[in-house]
């Protein structure tokens, strides 16, 4: 007979066999739910649909023993597979959205770590084009041009500010020697600077000031109506003169700055004092005919006899001018010492006689003692005095 086949039925053909002592050619038909422990198949074709789903179980399937041929393209899903070879993927890229946050250690990069909450820029090297800036060429956010490379020449003009040229300044000023503008420069706040007519400087009561700060208290200033004021009003300049009031007073030096005399007004006086070591002066012009006229006379006479070789002072408020009569002989000499302390040393006036006769001769000398000036008549003994008379000047 031909070979046994199993057909696309579900039916299985067995080899002839003797069933009730019968001898049969004809196969005999088995249900398909029969279960067979173990099935002899010749060179038979099973196909999928000839195979029970799930049918073949793991330890039907000796280890390894599915090569890659018998599995389809992509067949494989929701694989767990224990180790992977990096080696093995050759195609497409890793997601790193499938990587867990903080598990790639810093020994896999390739840059040196960067943490933020601990480093800073200084572990940051500088690179080849842009590299870092020192904190102190940056101030409040700004880069301080401390030093730059290169110059302004290399800066171009701006549209509202630009470059002065050097030769316009000169030790940090700028030099007006040239005038690009010609009328009106400034004119703000009480100041009006203009090329044709100069700085004009306007205002009420003192529109220019000196002071040692800002704020402080105003040593010289212009008033409105022309006065120059200084020592913080003290002292005035106008049309009336000079004025000076207050404690101050009107001081006289000579070439070489030393104090001659001052010139004060007191309450009641005004006060004439020379400085230290010198005189006091009256010299009239030139001629037979001049005069040095003294002010109005207090109407106070002293004619007290004062005696010689005695120390006086004046002790009033006033210039205090006294004369002594003194009889004189032959080759006698009277000087009229006045000074500072006592006793006086200085010589204002000298009188002598010179007629040789028998006769004494009275001879007046007079002189001006200033205000606390100690005075006296100095003469060789013998010497009487006649009369005595002061006068206040005022």
């Amino acid at each position: 007979m031909a070979s046994d086949v199993i057909t696309s039925r579900p039916i299985v053909v067995l080899p002839k066999r003797k069933m009730l002592g019968m001898d049969t050619t004809q196969p005999e038909p088995i249900s398909p739910q029969t279960v067979f422990d173990k099935l002899t198949i010749g060179s038979a074709v099973i196909t999928t649909a000839m195979i029970q789903d799930l049918a073949v179980t793991t330890a039907k399937i000796n280890a390894l023993a599915v090569t890659t041929a018998k599995i389809n393209a992509l067949a494989v899903t929701n694989a767990q597979i224990n180790d992977l070879d990096a080696a093995k993927i050759t195609a497409g890229y890793l997601s790193v959205n499938r990587l867990e946050a903080g598990t790639i250690a810093a020994t896999k990069l390739s840059f040196s770590a960067f943490d933020k909450g601990l480093d800073d820029l200084d572990d940051v090297a500088n690179g080849a084009t842009y590299g870092k800036i020192l904190l102190t060429d940056i101030s409040a956010g700004h880069i301080k041009l401390s030093e730059a490379v290169g110059s302004l020449d290399d800066i171009d003009n701006g549209a509202t500010y630009g470059r002065i040229a050097i030769t316009d300044i000169s030790s940090g000023h700028i030099l007006l020697s040239e005038t690009i503008a010609s009328g009106e420069w400034y004119s703000e706040s009480g100041v009006d600077i203009n090329a044709s007519s100069g700085i004009n400087i306007y205002g009420v009561a003192n529109a220019l000031t000196t002071r040692a700060t800002k704020t402080g208290t105003i040593q010289c200033y212009v008033g409105a109506d022309g006065t120059l004021f200084a020592g913080a009003g003290s002292v005035k300049l106008n049309v009336d003169g000079l004025l000076i009031g207050g404690a101050g007073y009107l001081q006289l030096y000579d070439a070489a700055w030393e104090l001659c005399g001052t010139i004060e007004g007191a309450s009641s006086s005004v006060v004439i004092s020379a400085g230290a070591a010198k005189d006091i002066r009256f010299n009239p012009g030139s001629g037979s005919t001049r005069r040095t006229y003294v002010g109005k006379m207090s109407t106070t006479v002293d004619t007290t006899l004062l005696s010689v070789n005695t120390n006086y002072q004046n002790t009033t408020d006033r210039l205090l001018l006294v004369t002594f009569s003194i009889q004189l002989n032959d080759n006698d000499v009277a000087y009229f010492l006045i000074g500072a302390t006592s006793p006086p040393t200085t010589e204002v006036a000298q009188a002598y006689k010179q007629i040789a006769d028998a006769n004494s001769m009275t001879i007046p000398i007079t002189a001006l003692v200033p205000v606390g000036y100690y005075y006296k008549i100095s003469v060789s003994a013998g010497v009487t005095m006649e009369a005595t008379v002061t006068q206040t000047i005022g």
